[in-house]
């Protein structure tokens, strides 16, 4: 088996989210958080920007679907009046779907491809430097 060379690169040790202002409707984006204190035992969830404030009643808010259920078809619209939508942060399942909406001041967990790559290999280092 011939295996696939990865060149190498300089990572930050910090997080380089995208910033609120700069997602764009329909575009994939990574979820990406830790499961222990430690950030040792990343989890990485693949997400579609769904748009800003679907929710006339609540602005500076931010929404985002499972990519598996919408490359299966599913499509959210946007909420009109007299639909509710919960008003806290979180997920909110819509028959297979799931639609996470939060804060735009708070998207410190959503990255470009490349840019969650860079912090996986800094977790990558941080596990190799516990052994």
């Amino acid at each position: 088996m011939d295996y696939l060379h990865f060149e190498s690169r300089d990572v930050p040790p910090y997080g380089e989210p995208v910033l609120s202002s700069d997602l764009q409707e329909g575009q994939i984006y990574f979820f990406l958080t830790y499961e222990d204190e430690e950030l040792l035992c990343p989890a990485l969830r693949p997400v579609v920007f769904l748009g800003r404030d679907l929710d006339p009643d609540v602005t500076g808010m931010v929404y985002f679907q499972d990519l598996a259920s919408y490359l299966a078809g599913e499509r959210l619209s946007p909420l009109t009046q007299g639909d509710t939508a919960p008003r806290s942060q979180g997920p909110l399942s819509h028959n297979e779907a799931e639609v996470f909406f939060g804060s735009e001041l708070e998207t410190n967990h959503v990255f470009e491809f490349d840019k969650a790559l860079n912090l996986l290999l800094v977790c990558s280092l941080r596990r190799a430097a516990r052994k």
